[in-house]
């Protein structure tokens, strides 16, 4: 059984090695808030859980989440919550950084099959931006 600090949301507690339901109300949360300070900290918070070593349905419902809230115009415009946000994407190995703030998605061909179809899911939502910068080095 999982204890939880009295008080404490299973979002904030996942510093070490988050349990599965640590993880899904992570993710949840993620689909859910539109707060872009609140994003930028969860997105923060999973990469230092090491969710770029994430497999199967939580690594797919992450890379959702995240992309999700790229279609958001409070998450664009918030420079730390977007850089947190495409930096957690690209440890996943699914976006790629050319400098600052510019980023893109990997191109298809290269992306494993449960990525991609994440990716594809909400590429209509996403500012073009996204998919037309060349980066130049990948992390």
């Amino acid at each position: 059984m999982h204890r939880t600090h009295a008080g404490a949301r299973p979002a904030d507690l996942i510093g070490s090695a988050p349990a599965q339901d640590e993880r899904t109300a992570a993710i949840a949360e993620l689909g859910t808030t539109r707060h872009p300070a609140r994003i930028e900290h969860l997105a923060d918070e999973l990469t230092q859980a090491g969710a770029q070593h994430w497999t199967g349905i939580a690594r797919s419902e992450l890379i959702e989440a995240l992309i999700l809230c790229l279609t958001g115009d409070s998450i664009r415009q918030d420079a730390d919550a977007e850089d947190a946000i495409c930096s957690t994407l690209e440890l996943m190995g699914v976006m790629t950084r050319a400098g600052n703030l510019v980023f893109a998605f990997v191109p298809d061909g290269e992306l494993a099959s449960s990525d991609l179809v994440a990716v594809r899911r909400y590429r209509a939502w996403l500012p073009i931006r996204y998919t037309t910068v060349q980066p130049t080095k990948r992390g």
